[in-house]
């Protein structure tokens, strides 16, 4: 569809940004400054869930907010909704596995 932002990109934004938010979540339970070391690092687990509820047009303004919904000692499930022009278009949610630090390189 011309000048509809494509589902499988949709789906990138809503992982990414559950990500860090896990991230986030993290720093602040461990009562740190964002971005001090050792950053947390997570890997998506699983695609729960993407519902693409109506086209999200190309030109508009895209606002994503996610809040971490259940956490685990390893594992975060993330709620995430993307917003175009203020309008819900799309939500999903992932669960996200905390690695171990020697398990990624930075």
């Amino acid at each position: 569809m011309p000048n509809v932002l494509q589902g499988g990109i949709i789906a990138t934004l809503i992982d990414c940004h559950s990500i860090w938010t896990a991230i986030a979540y993290d720093y602040r339970d461990e009562n740190r400054s964002f971005g001090t070391e050792p950053m947390p690092g997570y890997v998506t687990g699983t695609f729960n869930e993407i519902r693409l509820m109506r086209p999200t047009p190309l030109d508009a303004k895209i606002v994503l907010c996610a809040r971490v919904i259940n956490k685990l000692r390893k594992k975060a499930i993330i709620h995430c909704e993307l917003f175009a022009d203020g309008v819900l278009c799309a939500k999903g949610e992932i669960t996200a596995i905390r690695l171990e630090e020697s398990r990624y390189i930075r």
